[in-house]
C-alpha cells in the first residue's frame, strides 16, 4: 500500500472519530501542531528510527505533547505508532486538515503579489473568492517582486494570473510572432 492511501485511511478514521465526538476543532489544531513538528529533523529521526520500540515511541510522544493534545489525537498517534506508521504522521495530519476544511466549507487560496497587500485588499479578495467559489476563503500570502505588479491567485486547480510580468511576456511573444510574419 502506498503512502498516500495509508495516510488518507488514518486521516479519514481520525476525522470520523473527531466528528462523532464533536472535537473537530481541537483535533484540527492538534494536527496543525503535529504537521509543524514533523518538519523538524529531530522528529524525523525519532519517527524513522527502527531501534526505538513502539512502546518507547508512544511514551516519548505522550511526554512531548502532555496536556497539549486531545485524547482523540493521542489515540490516533498510539495506533499509528503501534502499526509502525509514525513516518506517515505529517501526511496524515495534512490529509486530516484537508478533510476538515472541506467539511467546514473552507478553501485555501494562495495570493502572490509584487508587494505586501493591504488589509482592505485582503478583505476584498476574501469576499470575491468566497462569492465566486461559494466557500469561505483562507488566504496564504506570498510576495514575489519579480511579478513587477498585479497578482497571481491559485485556488485549488484554478490559476488567475494578472501579473505585469505575464502581460509583458504575452506582449513580447506577440511582437516576436508579428516580426516573423512581416
Amino acid at each position: 500500500m502506498n503512502e498516500s492511501r495509508i495516510s488518507v485511511r488514518y486521516a479519514k478514521a481520525a476525522f470520523e472519530t473527531a466528528l462523532e465526538k464533536g472535537v473537530m476543532k481541537e483535533v484540527g489544531e492538534d494536527m496543525a501542531i503535529i504537521l509543524k513538528v514533523s518538519h523538524s529533523p529531530d522528529f524525523r529521526t525519532f519517527a524513522g528510527n527502527p531501534a526505538i520500540p513502539p512502546s518507547k515511541k508512544k511514551k516519548i510522544f505522550h511526554t512531548a505533547f502532555e496536556n497539549k493534545l486531545n485524547p482523540v489525537t493521542f489515540s490516533l498517534a498510539d495506533l499509528v505508532i503501534t502499526n509502525g506508521r509514525e513516518s506517515y504522521l505529517a501526511a496524515i495530519a495534512r490529509n486530516f486538515i484537508a478533510l476538515s476544511k472541506k467539511e467546514l466549507g473552507i478553501t485555501d487560496a494562495e495570493v502572490t503579489t509584487a508587494v505586501a497587500i493591504t488589509e482592505q485588499l485582503r478583505s476584498s479578495l476574501k469576499t470575491v473568492i468566497s462569492d465566486t467559489f461559494n466557500t469561505r476563503a483562507e488566504i496564504k500570502e506570498f510576495v514575489d517582486p519579480a511579478l513587477i505588479g498585479g497578482f497571481v491567485v491559485r485556488i485549488e486547480d484554478n490559476l488567475f494570473d494578472a501579473s505585469v510580468r505575464t502581460k509583458l511576456k504575452k506582449i513580447g511573444k506577440e511582437m516576436g510572432s508579428r516580426a516573423e510574419t512581416d
